[in-house]
């Protein structure tokens, strides 16, 4: 696989963890990637809907969010090849954000009541961060730690 997939799978998994599981606007693509993850946990993707599937579901997204803190490494090894400063701001910020949402979604339950989002005072400050590889490693890192990846 290539780092613009890995880059990508961040994202889409981002989503997935952002508009919550039983989601009837769901994008079909999110869904078909995510089944090998959330059959595990469920027969039916609805039944995350379902009230006393509530610690399923959380298993389930912390599954989810997991799986795309894997590609963490690659992600740094694609943006660490970014020359121009305008593209690397261009591509980090997305995924500083993405991690930030991620960790902010791992084992809450709030992801399936409404959608969850970073405030946005730490949003801007990701996006003045994120703007040289050390900066991007560190707040991957802080991130990584809050869920206990590290």
């Amino acid at each position: 696989m290539d780092f613009v997939y890995h880059c990508s799978y961040l994202q889409r998994s981002f989503h997935v963890a952002h508009t919550s599981l039983p989601c009837a606007h769901a994008d079909l693509s999110l869904i078909c990637l995510s089944v090998q993850t959330w059959s595990k946990y469920v027969k039916k993707l609805g039944d995350f809907a379902k009230p006393e599937n509530i610690d399923f579901a959380v298993q389930c997204l912390n599954e989810l969010i997991t799986n795309a803190l894997h590609h963490i490494p690659d992600v740094i090894t694609y943006l660490s090849r970014l020359r121009n400063q305008s593209i690397f701001n261009f591509c980090a910020i997305p995924q500083v954000m993405a991690i930030a949402t991620l960790a902010a979604c791992y084992n809450n339950q709030q992801v399936f009541k409404g959608v969850v989002k970073i405030r946005k005072g730490q949003a801007v400050t990701l996006m003045m961060d994120a703007t040289n590889m050390p900066a991007v490693k560190a707040i991957i890192h802080q991130y990584m730690e809050e869920v206990g990846f590290i």
